[in-house]
């Protein structure tokens, strides 16, 4: 239970820098209902320590009008200093620029499709040292986008000892601000290889994290525990993007990369220059890099952005900073990457963390059948209005049809005035979803979702509404290796690679997808997910590799084929678990697509689902998608 303290402003001091005795992050001010001064509630907001915290504090004035501090900095003199603020609804503070630091804390984000500017001053890192942990794009964009800002020192650090050192690098400082000559290279960039050094960590002002370090790293957890900042890469560039941009989030187990992909088109085919990123290819410190380069009168991206769809992992949410989108989603919740969260309720709360400074008017959607999920998202903390798949307000899928229902929640606001305590919701919208030429019935799912998160971005006067949204349908086209037809050959048979599908659900949507009259070989391998023991009180399973599940849809195709580390795991499991379809065994997957070029009849599909990560043959799934879209062209050519 928090302490609670009181501190008074008197009204005369808000004209001038006003100094308040530090106050420990535990402690809650809170002022009195009648109170005649100016209190401060004083409330963390993000790891800290005691040289640099930040702070997120309403403010009350007696004559009824608040106002919030964005941020406040308490100093190594262990005082919160501001110069003043004035009486307006929300998010109003006048600090020194070399005060305004990592802002962006709530604002709301009402320039909709305009185009927007950065609120972060330029060199607000000035004099400071970043130090950036895991050099991969997301760690190397985090770095240019320090150096942006104007820190005095980046430091790179990563565990890999052939990892490209940042100052070898030369596309680090491409476009920006910065003097690029040698000295300032060489006084600006370092790289340590190997070992994170503790004494490292503990000199940066602050720390970026990629998504591949985990938190629980004893270095990285150490470091925390004795109060070094720490944000996520993702948290690290939104600090910069502006409180006018609209943020579309998608995360959940599968299925996020092609909604981010597909709200990114729908908002592009519409005419709104939209950035679509984040965990999906392109980093969000390159879309933040854009506007603080812009500051500096230099040109970032051809034409200013107006819209953000970012893809979110799991890893991301472990630091999420004051990450706040407008409108979110959880597609779906299914055991994956159990190894670092240890358990499908740790795995959800992180995911639910996506949620936790989201406010009305943002949406949120999540599932309307896990209630797992639904417990999660009521913990997370935020207050969003909510949404559902599977139900309205939300969206329904009707297959049959090939439509959806769409529709808009209405506020807790909006319900508080309404009739008999409720409001009116507007009318369910009708999406047809028969133009959509993705492939599978996932893939129409998936269109309704990205559908209602543009809806939801409140985007109407930049054209942004059903006709828009529907015009749009025929042009989505789903991301490379999800579902992705490579190939018809003479035969008519179809070479389908969802190489992306790197766990049993993946590949089950894929499967299923294909719709009952298909008839396909399918191919499963690599390294499957052990899911046996790892969520609490699991007493172990009779398919610990979660194949079991796919025995029902794959009894009715042409034949499968197992390869790779795990190929005779699985096709262990699928025979014990009851599968009735010619099964056939290979060692790699160029054997097994020469098993399946001989197993297909003319008009099959085959298709590449291998519910496995790819790292026993391949450098990553893109890697394996690549290998097979080229051996399949070969083979039809045959």
């Amino acid at each position: 239970m928090a302490a609670y303290a009181r501190i008074a402003i008197p009204p005369s001091q808000l004209s001038s820098a006003a100094t308040i005795p530090f106050i420990p992050a535990s402690t809650v001010v809170s002022p009195p209902n009648k109170d005649p001064t100016t209190a401060l509630t004083i409330l963390p907001v993000s790891n800290s320590d005691r040289r640099n915290r930040y702070y997120r504090s309403p403010v009350s004035f007696d004559t009824g009008k608040s106002a919030d501090v964005k941020n406040i900095l308490v100093t190594g003199s262990s005082r919160i200093s501001f110069d003043s603020v004035t009486p307006v609804d929300r998010d109003s503070v006048a600090m020194k620029p070399d005060q305004q630091r990592m802002v962006v804390a709530s604002a709301d984000r009402s320039n909709a499709g305009s185009a927007v500017t950065c609120d972060t001053p330029p060199g607000d890192l000035a004099g400071q040292t970043i130090v950036v942990v895991g050099l991969g794009a997301s760690g190397r964009a985090a770095a240019r986008l320090a150096l942006a800002r104007g820190a005095a020192a980046v430091i790179g650090l990563d565990r890999r000892t052939d990892a490209k050192a940042l100052e070898d690098d030369p596309s680090i400082w491409d476009g920006l601000p910065e003097p690029t000559s040698a000295p300032s290279l060489a006084s600006r960039l370092s790289t340590h290889l190997g070992p994170h050094p503790l004494p490292l960590l503990l000199s940066a002002a602050l720390v970026v994290l990629s998504p591949g370090v985990p938190v629980s790293e004893p270095t990285i957890a150490q470091a925390i525990s004795q109060g070094v900042p720490m944000l996520s890469e993702l948290a690290f560039a939104y600090d910069c993007l502006p409180a006018g941009l609209p943020i579309a989030a998608v995360t959940g187990t599968n299925g996020k990369s092609t909604v981010a992909t597909f709200a990114g088109q729908i908002l592009e085919s519409i005419g709104i220059h939209t950035f679509v990123g984040g965990n999906l290819g392109t980093p969000l410190s390159l879309a933040a890099l854009d506007f603080v380069t812009s500051q500096h009168g230099r040109a970032g991206s051809s034409k200013p952005i107006q819209a953000a769809v970012v893809e979110v992992s799991s890893y991301q949410m472990e630091l999420p900073g004051r990450f706040r989108p407008k409108a979110a989603v959880i597609l779906n919740l299914t055991p994956d990457h159990l190894e670092r969260h240890g358990s499908m309720a740790s795995y959800g709360a992180a995911k639910c963390r996506l949620f936790a400074r989201m406010e009305e008017p943002d949406i949120a959607v999540i599932p309307s059948d896990d209630p797992l999920l639904e417990r999660l998202a009521g913990e997370a903390g935020g207050h969003p209005s909510m949404a559902w798949l599977g139900r309205l307000p939300g969206c329904c899928v009707d297959h049959a049809e090939r439509s959806a229902l769409l529709q808009l929640p209405c506020s807790r606001s909006d319900a508080s005035s309404g009739d008999a305590g409720g409001c009116a919701f507007p009318a369910p919208l009708t999406l047809d979803l028969s133009p959509l030429g993705a492939v599978g019935r996932h893939n129409a799912e998936n269109a309704a979702v990205a559908a209602l998160l543009c809806l939801a971005l409140g985007l109407e006067g930049s054209g942004v509404s059903l006709e828009g949204v529907q015009s749009a349908v025929k042009v989505l086209r789903p991301p490379p290796h999800r579902m992705e037809l490579v190939v018809v050959d003479d035969q008519d048979r179809s070479w389908i690679n969802d190489s992306k599908a790197t766990n049993v659900e993946a590949s089950t949507a894929g499967i299923q997808g294909l719709g009952e009259e298909s008839m396909a070989v399918i191919l499963l391998g690599g390294i499957a997910k052990v899911l046996k023991s790892l969520d609490a009180g699991d007493g172990g399973s009779a398919s610990p590799l979660g194949f079991s599940k796919l025995v029902s849809v794959l009894n009715r195709h042409r034949a499968v084929i197992t390869f790779g580390q795990s190929g005779p795991a699985i096709a262990s499991e699928l025979t014990a678990s009851g599968l009735s379809a010619p099964l056939i065994q290979c060692e790699t997957m160029e054997q097994a697509m020469h098993a399946a070029s001989d197993t297909a009849l003319p008009d099959d599909t085959i298709l590449l689902s291998p519910a496995c990560a790819s790292f026993d043959e391949f450098d990553n799934f893109e890697h394996r998608g690549h290998v097979f879209a080229d051996i399949a062209q070969k083979l039809s050519q045959v």
